[in-house]
């Protein structure tokens, strides 16, 4: 019976399809060779905002645009495209001339687009670049060190200029908290709440300037902030939009000159910068803030961004997601001599998780996943669920994210102490002894097979 029951479940779900045939919610570029363009690093800090508010995706790389895979008009197959940071000149040689048409197309049409940083640089007509600082001995970039370079995407028609004059490329010191001044009259601003003030990660993002047309809809959420003592010649970019909106035809694009989806000293983005830098080794000036509220403005704004991308009603975010580590064992599927569990049925593992309480998809199924479970956090022991996400059980009781390495599973909820229920549709559910404290800052690991 039991071998039975889950052959009929696992035969129903895979049907559970998206509306108008998309894809998935997010095209996300990143070719995954070396030199690529793309900056991993912030994809994995993506990634963990995609699975965090639920929203699925797909990566592509230059041969999918080149190929059509985004689509148009009604048979656009993706709500977004989401372009990372990293160097725009790769991915400007790599995408043809039929590629960016293909993307215009696509945004025009109805697409989204959103850009970090290079993704930002890429998509405008011009990008006014400043690889070697002259000024001040090379401590800032003045003017004549900015060199225009024609781009074809062409989604804004001015200048991405940058890095700003007083964080030189070739300092080593770009990367670090940017003061941004917030649009608070912004309607979007306005409704998640942010200061007139904050900081966000900067690193070598432009400024957006010089256009030859004011696009359609232009909204500004965000201006560059040079600190205080700043020398006049080394304030390029002051006071010039760093994060905007507009529409490009039906469709809606974000720019970003800052990362706000990379967080300093959490693990909520399940990212520790030591690919180029080394997040531990750097000074960071927080100003009158704490790293809480940095990170929690900075998913904010970038959450925003993101909702509007999937054509959704922006709302804020009012706390970062509680973290956890969890290992179980389904008595069906353990084998008690390797100590791990049988995936027999992993072929038959559907992309789309079969719980009602938060039906979430999946590009692939790893290796070695036994099933969908569902993870909940009630306040009490009898109470309701308060949130819930599903997620992957691997042979070694780990409970995963899609992307087979990731064991910390983010749930929206705020920092407090919790009971930790795992239910499966072939198993009892099961639940913690007593409450777990949780918190947004670093994962707390809890082990039902001990």
């Amino acid at each position: 019976m039991k071998k039975y029951f889950v052959t009929i479940l696992l035969g129903f779900f895979p049907y559970i399809m998206y509306a108008q045939n998309y894809v998935a919610d997010f095209a996300l570029y990143d070719p995954g060779y070396e030199d690529d363009g793309v900056w991993e690093e912030e994809v994995t800090a993506l990634k963990a905002l995609f699975f965090n508010y639920n929203w699925s995706y797909k990566t592509i790389d230059h041969n999918d645009i080149n190929n059509g895979e985004l689509g148009s008009g009604a048979n656009r197959r993706y709500k977004a495209l989401i372009a990372p940071g990293g160097w725009a000149a790769n991915r400007e040689i790599a995408v043809s001339l039929t590629g960016k048409i293909n993307i215009r197309n696509f945004i025009n049409s109805g697409g989204n687009y959103v850009g970090f940083c290079a993704g930002a640089y890429w998509a405008s007509d011009t990008v006014d670049w400043a690889q070697t600082a002259t000024g001040g001995n090379g401590t800032f970039n003045q003017q004549s060190d900015y060199l225009a370079y024609d781009y074809k995407l062409n989604l804004l028609n001015g200048y991405a200029k940058g890095p700003f004059g007083w964080t030189p490329w070739d300092s080593g010191d770009t990367a670090s908290f940017q003061i941004a001044n917030i649009n608070i009259s912004n309607p979007t601003m306005s409704l998640i709440g942010l200061p007139d003030t904050t900081r966000f990660f900067y690193y070598g993002g432009p400024v957006f300037t010089n256009f030859s047309s004011i696009p359609d809809n232009y909204e500004i959420w965000a201006t560059a902030v040079a600190p205080v003592g700043t020398v006049p010649e080394a304030r390029t970019g002051e006071n010039e939009p760093t994060v905007i909106k507009f529409n490009y035809g039906s469709g809606n694009v974000i720019f970003f000159s800052y990362h706000p989806e990379v967080l300093i000293g959490s693990d909520v983005d399940n990212l520790k910068l030591s690919q180029f830098v080394n997040e531990d080794s750097l000074t960071w000036d927080l100003g009158n803030k704490t790293l809480d509220e940095i990170n929690l403005q900075s998913w904010n704004i970038v959450h925003a961004a993101l909702q509007i991308a999937n054509n959704e009603t922006v709302t804020k975010v009012t706390s970062l997601p509680v973290l956890l580590s969890l290992k179980v064992f389904l008595q069906g599927a353990y084998n008690s001599t390797a100590h791990s569990m049988n995936t027999n049925l992993g072929s038959n593992i559907p992309l789309t998780s079969p719980y009602l309480e938060n039906i979430r998809s999946v590009e692939n199924i790893p290796n070695d996943i036994v099933d969908w479970v569902l993870v909940q956090l009630r306040e009490t022991t009898s109470g309701n669920a308060i949130t819930s996400k599903s997620v992957l059980l691997r042979n070694d009781g780990n409970l995963i994210r899609s992307d087979d390495t990731t064991k910390v599973v983010s749930l929206t909820a705020p920092a407090r102490n919790y009971y930790i229920v795992i239910k499966h549709r072939n198993h009892l559910a099961i639940m913690s002894a007593y409450g777990v404290n949780l918190n947004s800052t670093s994962t707390t690991t809890y082990d039902f097979t001990q």
